[in-house]
C-alpha cells in the first residue's frame, strides 16, 4: 500500500472521501482510474494537478453526470467531493477509524500484562496472532464493526473470542476499563490526525512561499476597509497567509507536546490493584510516557478535542479570509484572478458561469468549524469529575471536524500553487490561468494609493510636523478631485494646500509625481516586514528554512510512530 503524497496517511483510506469509513478495499482502490483516485483523509488526489490536466485534456469530450459540460469547468472528483458536502455521500461509522488504534491498545495492554505476568505467555502469543488477523482482515476491507456490538472495542473483542474461537481474548480487558480504552483510542487517532495536519499546513506554507517568491515585484495596492489603503505586492499578502500558517505548525507542535501522554492504565479514572506498568505501555504506544493523574485523562477527555479544534478553526479562518479575498479578485470587477477551471463549478442553466464554488465552500466549512469548537467547549462545562457518558460526543465532534477541515487545506495548496502564479496560458486546457500582474499593477495607481507615501516623503524631506502635512495632504486630495483627478495627487493641488496652511515648501511636478509611481514607492520600503524586495525577500528565505526544518521534524515524528506500532504488532514471542 501506498501512502498520501502530501498528508502521509496509508492509502487507500476511506471509502472515496470518507475518513470514518477505515480503509476501503483495495480491489476497489485499484480498479479506479487515477484521476479517481484521492486520500479519504485529505482529498488530495492521487495525480498531482498536471497529470490530472494532461488527463483531463484528453477528455474533454466526454459528457460528465452533471448538469454544467466540461468546457469551462472541469472539477475532478475530490473536487466534486468536496463541493457536494454530504448531499449524496455517507460519513460512516466513527469507530470504523478507531479499528487500528484500538488494535494498537490491545496489543500494547496485553504486552505488558505478560511482561507483569498477568497473563502467561501462551495467552499473550494467543491474542496477539487473533488480533494480527483482525488486522489483516481490516487492510483488506473484510473487517466492519458490527452496530449490533455497540462499539469498536467490543467488536474487536468478541471477534477474538467469538469468531476466532480465541479464549484467551476474555481477558485482553484485564486492568482497564472502556474508559481508558477509548481515550487512549482517541489520543491516538488525534495524534496521528495532528501529524497529517503538519504535513499539509506545510504543504500550504511551501506553496505560500514559492509562489510569493514569483510576486515580489508584483506590485498591488494594499486595502483597508475595502479601500485602497497604501501600496504593496501580491507576494507581501502570499507572506502575510505564510505567517499565519506557520503559527498553526507551532500550535500543532503545542499540541503534540501537551498531549502525547498515554491515558491506558487510568481505568475507570480511579486505577486498579492490578500490578500494570503503565510507563510500558506509553512506551509501545510511542508517548512521552504516562499521564500522570488517573481521574484527569477521563474527566478532561473533552480537551485535546477542543485544542485540536481550536487549532482547525484558527486554521480555517485565515483559510476563509483567502478565499474571499480570491473570490473578490476573481470578479469581472476586479478581473485579477483566472481560477483553474478545476476549482469552479457551472450552472444548471446560466452556459456562461464559471463559478469559484470550492472558496465559498472553504467558507462555510470554517463557519461549521468554529460551531463545532463551541459544542466541545460547551461540553467540557460543569460536569462532575469523572467518567460522564456525554463526553462520547467529543469523539463525534471532532472526527467531522477534521473530516470538514482537512480538505480545504488541500484544495487551497492546490490554488495557491496553481492559481496564483502570474497569469499564464494552461496549454493543456487551452485556458489563462494565474494572477493578472499587469491588472493588479494598473489598480494600484488609482485612488490615491501613493498619497500616504507622498506624505511620508515630504515629512522625511521638509523636517514638518507629521501631523501638519497629513492635514495638507488630505485637503490635497480634496482638491486634487474638484480638478477632476482621480488617482494621484496633483502638483498643483498639493502646491495651493501648502500656500494656504502657510508653508513655503517648493516642490516641482515631476517630483510629486514620481513619489506616487508604486515602483519608487516599493524601493523605499525596506523595513522589516514590508513589501520592499529586500525585506520580502529575507522574509521569504525565513520561511523556507521554517518549512525545511519543520518537515524533518514532523516526517522523524510520524518514522517512530509507525516504527512503534510495527514493533507492538509483531508476533514473535511475548514475555
Amino acid at each position: 500500500m501506498n501512502t498520501c503524497r502530501v498528508c502521509g496517511e496509508l492509502q487507500p483510506a476511506g471509502a472515496w472521501g470518507s475518513m470514518f469509513s477505515g480503509l476501503a478495499p483495495l480491489v476497489a482502490w485499484e480498479q479506479a482510474s487515477p484521476e479517481q483516485r484521492y486520500c479519504g483523509v485529505c482529498g488530495t488526489p492521487a495525480c498531482d494537478d498536471d497529470a490530472l490536466d494532461r488527463r483531463q485534456s484528453q477528455q474533454l469530450e466526454q459528457s460528465p453526470a452533471r448538469l454544467y459540460g466540461t468546457s469551462l469547468v472541469s472539477p475532478t472528483p475530490e473536487v466534486v467531493a468536496f463541493m457536494a458536502g454530504w448531499d449524496v455521500a455517507t460519513k460512516g461509522a466513527a469507530d470504523q477509524a478507531l479499528v487500528p488504534f484500538d488494535l494498537w491498545v490491545n496489543r500494547a495492554h496485553t504486552r505488558m500484562l505478560v511482561a507483569q505476568a498477568i497473563l502467561t505467555p501462551g495467552q499473550g502469543q494467543a491474542i496477539l496472532h487473533g488480533l494480527a488477523e483482525i488486522e489483516r482482515r481490516y487492510r483488506a476491507g473484510q473487517f466492519v464493526v458490527r452496530p449490533t456490538l455497540e462499539d469498536v472495542h467490543t467488536n474487536i473483542e468478541k471477534f477474538l473470542t467469538d469468531d476466532l474461537g480465541i479464549e484467551a481474548g476474555l481477558a485482553m480487558h484485564t486492568a482497564r476499563s472502556r474508559n481508558d480504552q477509548i481515550v487512549t483510542d482517541m489520543r491516538l487517532w488525534m495524534r496521528a490526525r495532528v501529524v497529517n495536519l503538519a504535513r499539509l499546513s506545510l504543504g500550504l506554507l511551501q506553496a505560500l512561499t514559492a509562489v510569493a517568491r514569483l510576486h515580489v515585484d508584483s506590485v498591488m495596492a494594499g486595502y483597508t476597509h475595502h479601500q485602497h489603503a497604501t501600496i504593496s505586492t501580491f507576494g507581501h499578502h502570499l507572506a502575510a497567509y505564510a505567517e499565519a500558517i506557520r503559527r498553526v505548525v507551532q500550535r500543532l507542535h503545542f499540541w503534540y507536546d501537551t498531549f502525547n501522554y498515554s491515558p491506558l492504565g487510568c481505568v475507570t479514572g480511579f486505577s486498579t490493584t492490578f500490578p500494570i506498568d503503565r510507563s510500558l505501555t506509553a512506551e509501545l504506544l510511542g508517548c512521552y510516557g504516562p499521564e500522570p493523574n488517573s481521574i484527569d485523562p477521563i474527566t478532561s477527555r473533552w480537551e485535546p478535542e477542543a485544542e485540536l479544534a481550536q487549532i482547525l478553526a484558527v486554521l480555517l479562518a485565515h483559510l476563509s479570509s483567502m478565499a474571499q479575498t480570491f473570490i473578490l479578485f476573481s470578479t469581472q470587477e476586479f478581473g485579477v484572478l483566472k481560477l483553474h477551471p478545476r476549482f469552479c463549478s457551472g450552472s444548471s442553466i446560466m452556459p456562461q458561469k464559471v463559478n469559484p464554488d470550492t472558496l465559498e465552500v472553504i467558507k462555510a466549512k470554517a463557519a461549521e468549524v468554529t460551531s463545532r469548537l463551541n459544542t466541545l467547549l460547551t461540553l467540557g462545562r460543569a460536569n462532575l469529575t469523572g467518567y460522564n457518558r456525554e463526553q462520547q460526543w467529543t469523539k463525534y465532534l471532532i472526527m467531522e471536524t477534521c473530516l470538514e477541515s482537512f480538505p480545504a487545506v488541500s484544495i487551497m495548496t492546490r490554488i495557491v500553487a496553481h492559481s496564483c502564479r502570474p497569469l499564464q496560458p494552461n496549454a493543456w486546457l487551452q485556458r489563462d490561468v494565474g494572477i493578472d500582474t499587469a491588472r493588479l499593477h494598473a489598480m494600484a495607481g488609482t485612488g490615491f494609493a501613493g498619497a500616504t507615501e507622498l506624505l511620508e516623503q515630504l515629512v522625511t524631506q521638509t523636517g514638518i510636523e507629521f501631523r501638519r502635512l497629513k492635514r495638507v495632504m488630505e485637503y490635497a486630495v480634496a482638491l486634487s478631485l474638484q480638478q477632476g483627478a482621480s488617482d494621484c495627487v496633483t502638483h498643483a493641488a498639493l502646491s495651493q494646500a501648502l500656500q494656504e496652511e502657510g508653508l513655503e515648501v517648493l516642490v516641482d511636478a515631476v517630483t510629486v509625481q514620481r513619489l506616487q509611481e508604486p515602483a519608487i514607492i516599493l524601493a523605499a520600503k525596506q523595513v522589516t516586514g514590508g513589501p520592499g524586495r529586500q525585506a520580502l525577500e529575507a522574509e521569504l528565505t525565513q520561511l523556507a528554512t521554517f518549512v525545511a526544518t519543520q518537515s524533518q521534524t514532523w516526517q522523524t515524528r510520524s518514522q517512530e510512530l509507525q516504527a512503534r506500532y510495527e514493533q507492538c504488532g509483531q508476533c514473535s514471542e511475548v514475555s
